[in-house]
């Protein structure tokens, strides 16, 4: 019998599962309705083809947001969530964001490492061939970095 049980292997149900099973004493249960890895086709596993993803093809939905236009958004339904359907690419916050939280243990200095280790464990490296678009972004936001995430050799995405 679990003592817990989470509905939803997205991003934080996957990241909370995990966390909360580090506990030996405690017994969680995650469900997801959705697929694993295996069940997505090349445009999914290859981050190189994400683009494909946009205007239909299975995984994509509409998404509207308030007073504007219907859009075709990616939604990754399936373990990971739609971070298993994105483009491999990790986004820092603003080290000043961070530190307005004003929280214990979460400034830019408390979390800097961890998502340095996070990104090394991960294979996480800094993005090659940035659109000018992406770059224009990043410079209109100081201290964001994109960052791309882990891949197999053969170039697939790698979900660990």
């Amino acid at each position: 019998m679990p003592d817990v049980v989470i509905v939803g292997g997205g991003t934080s149900g996957a990241v909370l599962a995990a966390r909360l099973s580090e506990e030996p004493d405690r017994h969680v249960l995650l469900l997801e309705a959705g697929c694993d890895d295996s069940a997505y086709d090349a445009r999914v596993r290859d981050p190189r083809r994400a683009m494909e993803l946009f205007g239909g093809g299975g995984v994509a939905e509409p998404f509207t947001m308030v007073g504007r236009k219907p859009v075709e958004m990616v939604r990754g339904t399936g373990l990971g969530g739609t971070s298993a359907v994105n483009f491999l690419a990790a986004v820092r916050g603003k080290p000043a964001d961070y530190d307005g939280w004003n929280l214990p243990g979460w400034s830019w200095a408390d979390l800097e490492p961890l998502f340095e280790r996070a990104e090394t464990h991960l294979g996480v490296r800094p993005w090659d061939g940035l659109s000018r678009v992406a770059e224009a972004f990043l410079a209109g936001v100081p201290g964001a970095q994109v960052l791309s995430a882990a891949r197999h050799p053969n170039g697939d995405r790698r979900t660990v």
